[in-house]
């Protein structure tokens, strides 16, 4: 029997000390992360919650360092992310439009590149699910090269919606360039120090939106969070993982947020026909 494990993360809002006085409030994070949890307990998941307060980010290297040493081939980690997306200036020149995406956990943000760098320490053939409804996540997990990227920079600078979960540019940077030991520090959390081209472990993201998209917050769930409980059917959806993203985008049914699917790993082909969260092809 494969062991199952999963990861919930939702922030309402952030510590206004450690980002320049601003709080981020938000409505539906935490209500996502709930969600997220019963849909994984009903697939056989242990899941961890980190709310608020508690997501800071050494409880979630504590969190991913406790699966990826615990889980091994055709084992399944499932993580969920609900709050807030940044970007932050990219530092080893990986990025085409010089910006890193983040998740703006408690007390800093986790960078795109930190967060690949733990997926690389799972072992060969875990499968990893990640969904993100977040600001600019399409490849929140870290893309190696993304056609047009170079592209983005103008359009990732107009004015989100009321309800986006766009973490301002301006408190994004001013946090990065106050702690700029903190983030170095972030680079060496995970073995292997340089970061392969590769993951040896299966990881699927779907995410809320593209990468200069923004995604909306609502009062009892994020847009992207509930178009996903629709089409997931308390269980009954039975298609693969492009299929169900496909589904979300229609449920969305706005072009301003495209939910995207992102995907990379040895032997990752293998996963993408599986229902998601299952052991079956669909």
């Amino acid at each position: 029997m494969t062991k199952r494990r999963s990861l919930h993360i939702g922030l309402n809002s952030v510590d206004p000390k450690k980002y320049n006085g601003w709080d981020g409030a938000l409505a539906g994070c935490v209500n996502d992360a709930n969600a997220m949890r019963d849909v994984a307990a009903s697939r056989g998941f242990t899941p961890t919650m980190l709310l608020d307060g508690d997501a800071t980010a050494e409880a979630v290297r504590r969190e991913l360092d406790a699966a990826a040493a615990d889980l091994g081939e055709n084992d399944f980690f499932f993580l969920t992310y609900s709050g807030h997306g940044g970007q932050v200036p990219d530092r080893n020149g990986d990025e085409r439009d010089s910006f890193d995406e983040t998740w703006c956990l408690y007390d800093t943000e986790l960078v795109d590149d930190s967060l690949y760098g733990a997926l690389c320490t799972f072992g060969p053939g875990v499968r990893i699910f990640v969904m993100s409804d977040s600001c600019h996540s399409e490849t929140v997990t870290r893309a190696n090269r993304v056609q047009g990227r170079e592209q983005l920079r103008d359009q990732r600078e107009a004015a989100p919606g009321p309800n986006a979960k766009q973490a301002p540019r301006n408190v994004t940077v001013a946090e990065f360039d106050g702690h700029r030991d903190a983030y170095e520090e972030q680079n060496r959390w995970w073995e292997p120090k340089a970061l392969p081209r590769d993951a040896s472990a299966k990881v699927v993201l779907i995410s809320g939106c593209k990468d200069e998209q923004t995604s909306m917050d609502g009062p009892v769930n994020g847009a992207f969070t509930g178009a996903f409980l629709q089409v997931w059917n308390n269980g009954s959806y039975r298609s693969d993982y492009a299929a169900l993203k496909d589904a979300v985008v229609a449920e969305i049914d706005d072009p301003s947020q495209t939910p995207c699917l992102f995907s990379y790993g040895a032997h990752v082909q293998q996963m993408l026909p599986q229902i998601p969260l299952s052991d079956e092809d669909a």
